[in-house]
């Protein structure tokens, strides 16, 4: 047997239980003491045949199983997985040839003052304001010519609800681009929104666009208000009752886990069954907060890897039992495995989301919003574009892909992985240096142990 290019065979142990992925085929087996010792070893001299003689097992056993990581058969042990809410919305085919999603900043303000929050209170840094609808209807227009279409268009801030009339406007104007035979397909609209300023016209508002909302929620009461504000708990808890009620809307939640949580002793698996309890939620989006090392928000590295991996070990076990309750961090590494199909991207950002700020800058992302050092340009009232960076900025996004990254290239979990290379800035300072690594691969190292090993 030919040795592949490596890494090629990852064994996974914890002592006790013992997993060889292959990383070129996302193929996952458990395997005993004696054949993690002979796969050890045909992983570094690429010889079955001294592999397994100095491990003690047979040569043709050894072979067999390298045969079945290299051309696994076609089924693969993993639970069945609830619907994420970045696929349950899908719509266009995935290769046409359009943007995936459009973020529009149509506030440049906001109603709370998160203790967390990375953009200065929605205002980015810039004065607050609202967007302009001519500074819109030029970004929908160079979306649609430079990319033939959106997929998805959402709604940000800020808080979205600082200024509906645009929201309203832009659909109307998607109406009007499809009448005239611009566009084929109508893009779907989301709203991300703290959800204190919501009533039943926004819930109109929502059902008269096929609008899907996702309310920021960062648990129960005491630490959502200690976070966010008091009482602010009690309006968006009533809003998303009021979403769900209407039972034809699409509502999701996002989550944001910090040392507050950690001071209340709230852990990552705490918000995921307080989520599943309270709203019926199966796929929860958790994440830790972005913070540089030297602020009172930053959390730990090893305290973050050890609860996403508690997190990880719940999912697996929940979703085995039949009762799913995940967070979205491990159901994407699960999602891999079930399909066999490698995340190529680390970060949408710059490559399937574009971000255009209140005042009509360009960003690859919104995390990147108020920064000039990301602007890739902007879009002036008169409709035309302004100060464009596009080669500069592109080149930073290109840095940051996995087939280009050092770290990605050397990794057996770069498969498994995802990330938000705006979160890697905040915490590094460095677009290009990678934050979450050993937390994502201790998720990984999890999910294939509880899967495989099971």
């Amino acid at each position: 047997m030919q040795r592949s290019k490596s890494p090629r065979i990852h064994i996974v142990s914890d002592g006790d239980r013992h997993v060889a992925f292959c990383p070129d085929t996302m193929a996952a087996l458990a395997v005993d003491e004696g054949t993690r010792a002979g796969l050890e070893a045909y992983a570094e001299t690429g010889d079955a045949g001294r592999a397994a003689g100095s491990a003690g097992i047979s040569r043709s056993g050894l072979e067999e199983l390298i045969r079945k990581l290299v051309s696994p058969p076609a089924e693969q042990c993993i639970p069945d997985l609830p619907s994420a809410p970045d696929s349950a919305r899908a719509r266009q085919a995935a290769d046409e040839p359009h943007l995936d999603r459009l973020v529009l900043h149509v506030s440049n303000d906001c109603n709370l003052r998160c203790r967390y929050c990375y953009a200065d209170g929605g205002a980015y840094g810039r004065p607050r304001g609202q967007m302009p609808r001519e500074t819109a209807v030029a970004a929908i227009n160079w979306a649609v010519r430079a990319h033939g279409g959106v997929r998805r268009v959402q709604f940000f801030g800020g808080e979205p609800l600082l200024n509906p009339r645009l929201m309203i406007e832009v659909c109307e104007y998607f109406r009007a681009l499809k009448d005239a035979g611009e566009i084929r397909e109508l893009p779907r609209f989301a709203m991300v929104t703290n959800g204190t300023l919501g009533d039943e016209r926004v819930i109109e508002l929502l059902r008269r666009y096929d609008m899907g909302v996702t309310i920021s929620i960062d648990g129960p009461g005491p630490v959502h208000d200690a976070l966010r504000g008091e009482a602010s708990f009690e309006k968006a808890d009533r809003f998303a009752r009021e979403c769900l009620d209407a039972s034809d809307l699409m509502v999701d939640f996002e989550c944001t886990w910090t040392p507050v949580h950690v001071d209340m002793g709230i852990r990552v698996v705490d918000l995921v069954e307080f989520f599943h309890e309270r709203y019926g939620v199966r796929v929860l989006h958790v994440v830790p907060v972005s913070a540089r090392p030297d602020s009172a928000l930053h959390l730990p590295a090893e305290l973050r890897k050890n609860a996403y991996t508690d997190a990880a070990r719940y999912t697996v076990r929940t979703l085995a039992a039949g009762t799913p309750r995940a967070n979205s961090l491990s159901h994407r590494v699960l999602d891999a495995l079930q399909k066999r199909e490698p995340r190529g991207l680390y970060c949408p950002a710059g490559v399937g989301t574009l971000a255009v700020a209140a005042d009509g800058g360009l960003y690859p992302c919104f995390m990147f919003v108020g920064d000039n050092r990301f602007r890739i340009c902007r879009f002036g009232p008169d409709g035309k574009i302004h100060e464009s960076r596009a080669d500069e900025v592109s080149a930073i996004v290109h840095a940051c892909k996995k087939d280009v990254h050092e770290d990605c290239l050397s990794c057996w979990a770069a498969p498994l992985c995802s990330g938000c290379i705006g979160a890697d800035f905040i915490e590094t300072g460095d677009v290009t240096r990678r934050a979450g690594c050993d937390t994502m691969r201790a998720i990984a190292e999890t999910i294939l142990l509880e899967v495989a090993a099971a």
